[in-house]
């Protein structure tokens, strides 16, 4: 074949028929972009939506972004880096074909290695296949294996197979299995291998691959041709001469009837059904090893030294023609009544008319070229260049300042509804109609006489765009408005009417500019518009204004724009396109006009290499497929878990995510929230990673949703539970022994505080009752010492006295002296007998406690001139005989405190018995006192030692008193306490 006739064939592939828009168009992924390697042996698409890719380098998942490799380094099952084949089997496992690695599964994120040891033929593992029993065909370099149930089972020659090195396996529909090896085909069917009948047939028996079109037809590749068998025969097909010996490596089919097949020479695309072969255009290596199609149609191309390469058909499409370089700086589109498209291509004029495109241009280029296009009332033609022409009649007419144009530098035409043609040039505004031409001065109409733009609205009237002023002619007369108006400080671009009758004024910098009811709002890039600048404004049926700029085509939602201008939201979404939907370059060109809709609701815009068209119809609304891929704590990997406990002190935590949608993968956008300590969604554009430097103990749940990059959101998206687990010291286990550890310990020293009390109370008890009763011990041997001996011998003297006195009552005495002794000895006697008393009362022996207690009132009341009144119980059997002394003392204190102090004229004193409680009352009219200090300055122990002393019984003692108030002591007791002491 010659190398013309090889070109032409790559560029009738490339574009489908000879004047169209491309039909194909490929993106490359290389080891730049993160591929392993570039010699890409096998690719699979799983369930899940990830490419994955079998290298010599390794195992590579793709989502359309990123790469993530699987080699020798991290994952070690695979045993090897040589990757040969891949599929995906019904349940959704991926299955990896090893060189020197044998068998390895991979099923949820966990590999699983299969090798010679557990049965297989060979760990050089080369093909594999599924049957529709879900079987797993392996071929080998030493035979095929059936993987059946978890075991293996294996042919060789001696069952059947041409060669043991076998390179492909399918299957037809009538459950048949076809073996390619390099000694020709066999067939397994009914439990048997037997080799193909025909195999001497095929162009070789070096069998590379194998592809069943619709279960019917078997597509052959060997390393001299191709061949094709139907019904079981070798038959022969119009292009296949067209091989010559070509190294077949790879078959693949797509949704139009084609046939892709990958030679070591290159990459071919055959017509299955009129047999008619081409070749690709543009392929930057010849060497294919593998070919795939996924189930969006796109074509998956492997190469052996430039990565992978994907064809698809794009919503975009660049005009083409080989019989004209269209694949440049292209200025003005129009579409005339007819339908046809008119467009310059400087210094060329073209026009598509029924797909095909003619040169219609002036026989001598146009310097600058044409940069406006627009059609009078009468059909003609009108061409803003240097100078106007106007194409009437297969001819041109050319006005330029010789007919009296202000300028010959024309920037836009637009024609009126009264078969005039206005035009802006460098120096003012005309007007041609009837061939006549005005010019509208300066000083006359105009602020600024550079005309940039000119647009005819709905009602007829002429609007004019200079730079940061616009003007409307309208009923034989202008009006102007400058940015001192509302419009912003920019050159004006392009004007536009949406469907409801709104003007919308493009700008080069200052955003897009609404003016209605004579008001003018700006949106820009700080409001959501995805660029200040628009060439074009076009409206699709969906309500969607689609503007072209420098950074590409743009699209956004005329509601949003409304409601922005409007004040009803504070942001709009835009969606922007490029080089990946199809564009040959993304940098679009300013003319007019620079983008046109034609009657079958197509847009064309003009860029930097040519004309693309878009079918704004076509969308995608296919949300994307949101996956969490991993988690990372403290640089710890975590892979597809639903919950994830992160340890107290590893609260750094990182997520990556993705979303796979093969349409527009770099515009992904995504959304992300942490439940639980996110009010709002967080947008992060493209990243795909969130990072946590902390998380408080808690339970969280992460939540990423994404949007397609065409505003189809995925709000179920994917989500993680997360529990932060306290330190040991903030569970609930350890508070909860915290609180009884603590409890323990306040329960366990109160106790001992309480024991101490309660220690230290008898000890000081003790020490009272000990005080008490040596005092009373003591009083009683002073008093039993003074009654005994001091008390015997003051009697014997007063009695020796006596006698005395009455033995010499006839002599001559000294009877006063005797007498004086005598009273001497008397009055000691009786401050003996007080004494012993006072230490001892004799009546607490006598007669009893009652009578004892009566006794000190009675004496009470005469040794005063107070009135004292009692009531008294009987309480000679309430104490024990040891502690009445106790209660007798404290009386006596009470009523010598009376006397001796209180100043009173009455008194009262009652001892009320009732049952175990016994109450002692004594009241006053006295002067009171303040009972802050309640030690009495005189008088035995004073109150100190009564409370002492009543506490000794386990009572209690309430004083009142008050300056002038008189005084009340109630001491209340209890039998069952003094009892137990």
């Amino acid at each position: 074949m010659s190398l013309l006739k090889k070109l032409l064939l790559c560029v009738c592939f490339c574009l489908g028929i000879s004047t169209a828009t491309a039909q194909y168009r490929f993106d490359q992924w290389t080891s730049d972009n993160g591929l392993p390697q570039n010699s890409v042996r096998t690719i699979v698409r799983t369930r899940d939506g990830y490419l994955w890719m079998g290298t010599f380098e390794g195992l590579a998942r793709f989502d359309g972004v990123d790469f993530t490799v699987f080699d020798l380094g991290n994952t070690p099952e695979l045993k090897s880096n040589y990757i040969e084949a891949l599929i995906e089997d019904r349940r959704g496992n991926l299955w990896i074909a090893v060189d020197g690695g044998g068998l390895v599964q991979y099923k949820d994120g966990k590999f699983h290695r299969y090798s010679k040891i557990e049965g297989l033929a060979s760990n050089i593992a080369t093909s594999l296949f599924e049957d529709s029993a879900g079987n797993i065909w392996i071929g080998t370099e030493n035979g095929v294996s059936v993987f059946i149930n978890g075991r293996f089972t294996n042919y060789s020659i001696k069952d059947g197979l041409p060669s043991e090195n076998v390179r492909t396996i399918s299957g037809d529909d009538s459950g048949r299995i076809w073996v390619g090896t390099t000694n020709g085909l066999a067939v397994f069917e009914n439990g048997r291998l037997a080799p193909f009948a025909e195999n001497d047939r095929l162009t070789d028996t070096n069998i590379r691959s194998l592809y069943w079109e619709d279960g019917q037809r078997l597509w052959v590749g060997t390393t001299k041709g191709l061949s094709l068998i139907e019904n079981g025969k070798v038959a022969g097909f119009p292009a296949g001469k067209q091989f010559g010996e070509q190294f077949v490596q790879s078959l693949a089919g797509d949704g139009q009837k084609n046939l892709w097949i990958g030679t070591r020479q290159g990459l071919y695309r055959l017509n299955k059904t009129s047999s008619v072969l081409a070749e690709t255009l543009g392929t930057p290596d010849q060497f294919i090893n593998t070919i795939y199609k996924d189930s969006e149609d796109q074509i998956w191309v492997g190469t052996n030294s430039s990565g992978i390469l994907r064809f698809s058909s794009k919503s975009f499409k660049p005009l083409t023609d080989p019989s004209f370089q269209l694949e440049k700086n292209a200025r003005a589109v129009f579409e005339d009544r007819e339908g046809d498209l008119w467009f310059s291509v400087p210094p060329r004029i073209y026009r598509l008319k029924d797909g095909v495109v003619k040169d219609v241009s002036i026989s001598d280029d146009i310097p600058g070229g044409i940069s406006s296009i627009t059609e009078d009332a009468d059909g003609n033609i009108w061409l803003g260049g240097s100078g106007v022409y106007k194409f009437s009649n297969g001819e041109f007419t050319h006005f330029s300042t010789a007919n009296g144009l202000s300028h010959n530098q024309i920037f836009s035409v637009v024609a009126d509804n009264e078969g005039g043609v206005w035009v802006g040039t460098y120096n003012g505004l005309n007007l041609i109609r009837d061939g006549q031409i005005k010019v509208f001065k300066k000083d006359v109409a105009l602020e600024d006489n550079t005309i940039l733009v000119l647009f005819k609205d709905r009602a007829g009237a002429v609007w004019v765009g200079r730079r940061d002023e616009i003007s409307r002619y309208r009923d034989g007369g202008f009006k102007t408005w400058t940015i001192k108006d509302g419009l912003p400080d920019s050159r004006i671009s392009t004007f536009f009417e949406d469907r409801a009758g709104t003007l919308w004024i493009a700008t080069h910098s200052g955003g897009l500019v609404r003016f209605r009811d004579e008001k003018f709002s700006i949106i820009t890039t700080r409001d959501g518009l995805y660029d200040n600048l628009a060439f074009s404004i076009l409206e699709d049926a969906a309500g969607n204004l689609w503007m072209s700029s420098n950074r590409g085509i743009y699209r956004t939602a005329l509601r949003e724009l409304n409601d922005f201008a409007d004040g009803k939201i504070d942001s709009v979404n835009s969606f922007s396109y490029g080089t990946e939907d199809g564009m040959l370059s993304r940098e679009c060109n300013g003319a007019h006009p620079g983008g046109v809709k034609t009657r079958d609701g197509k847009f064309w815009f003009t860029t930097v290499k040519g004309l693309v068209e878009i079918d704004p119809v076509v969308h995608n609304w296919q949300p994307p497929q949101v996956i969490i891929e991993r988690s990372l704590i403290n640089d710890q990997i975590f892979l597809n878990k639903d919950m994830l406990a992160i340890q107290s002190g590893k609260e750094t935590l990182e997520i990556k995510y993705t979303a796979i949608n093969w349409k527009r993968p770099s515009k992904i956008k995504f959304k992300y929230r942490l439940d639980g300590l996110d009010d709002h969604w967080t947008e992060v554009g493209s990243r795909r990673t969130a990072y946590y430097s902390y998380l408080p103990p808690g339970e969280y749940t992460f939540r990423v949703i994404a949007d397609n990059g065409e505003g189809v959101w995925d709000m179920e998206g994917k989500s993680l539970k997360i529990n932060v687990l306290p330190p040991f010291y903030r569970t609930w286990w350890f508070s909860s022994l915290a609180v009884l550890l603590l409890t323990f310990v306040i329960f366990a020293l109160v106790k001992r505080r309480v024991s101490q009390l309660k220690k230290d109370r008898a000890m000081q008890q003790a020490f009272s009752r000990q005080l008490i009763a040596s005092q009373e011990l003591e009083r009683k041997r002073i008093a039993a010492e003074l009654h005994d001996s001091l008390g015997q011998r003051l009697v014997v003297i007063k009695n020796l006295a006596l006698m005395l006195l009455h033995l010499n009552k006839g002599q001559k005495l000294d009877v006063e002296r005797v007498e004086g002794i005598s009273a001497e000895a008397s009055q000691a006697l009786g401050e003996v007998q007080e004494i012993s008393y006072n230490l001892r009362p004799y009546q607490l022996d006598r007669i009893g406690l009652t009578k004892a207690v009566e006794a000190i009132i009675a004496s009470a009341k005469t040794a005063s001139t107070i009135e004292i009144l009692a009531e008294i119980d009987d309480i000679d059997d309430y104490f024990p005989r040891d502690a009445e002394i106790n209660f007798y003392r404290i009386v006596q204190e009470c009523v010598g405190n009376l006397v001796k102090h209180s100043e009173a004229t009455e008194a009262f004193v009652k001892i009320e018995l009732s049952g175990e409680n016994l109450t002692l009352e004594i009241s006053d009219n006295g002067k009171g006192f303040a009972p802050n200090n309640i030690e009495s300055k005189k008088g035995g122990f004073g109150l100190i030692g009564l409370v002492e002393r009543a506490e000794l019984f386990g009572g209690n003692v309430e004083i009142k008193s008050a300056p002038n108030q008189g005084t009340t002591i109630k001491i209340r007791l209890n039998s069952r306490n003094f009892l137990r002491d």
